[in-house]
């Protein structure tokens, strides 16, 4: 197993009317998450793997979808497999 975790996030543009099947396929994926969409076809996808190559096939994969106009990787992290599950924020600091 790898000691690092990619973490990514992408800009998708998809043609409205085939945005509904579009979501269906992403939630299919393992470890990609959808965190904020538009009813104008725009997503914002969250992808964790443990290479950046795997990174780059999520992207290649999106693209081939019916109706995908661009996926666009827009961050890219690279942290210690065990920092993954830390808190950014602590929530302590969000109530204060």
């Amino acid at each position: 197993m790898s000691e690092e975790i990619h973490i990514a996030s992408m800009i998708v543009h998809v043609l409205p009317e085939h945005l509904q099947a579009l979501q269906r396929w992403i939630e299919s994926q393992p470890d990609v998450e959808i965190r904020a969409d538009s009813p104008q076809g725009k997503l914002v996808l969250v992808v964790e793997r443990a290479h950046q190559r795997e990174i780059l096939g999520v992207i290649d994969d999106v693209e081939q979808q019916t109706g995908v106009l661009s996926c666009t990787m827009v961050y890219h992290e690279v942290m210690k497999q065990s920092e993954g599950d830390q808190e950014l924020v602590p929530v302590s600091s969000l109530t204060d």
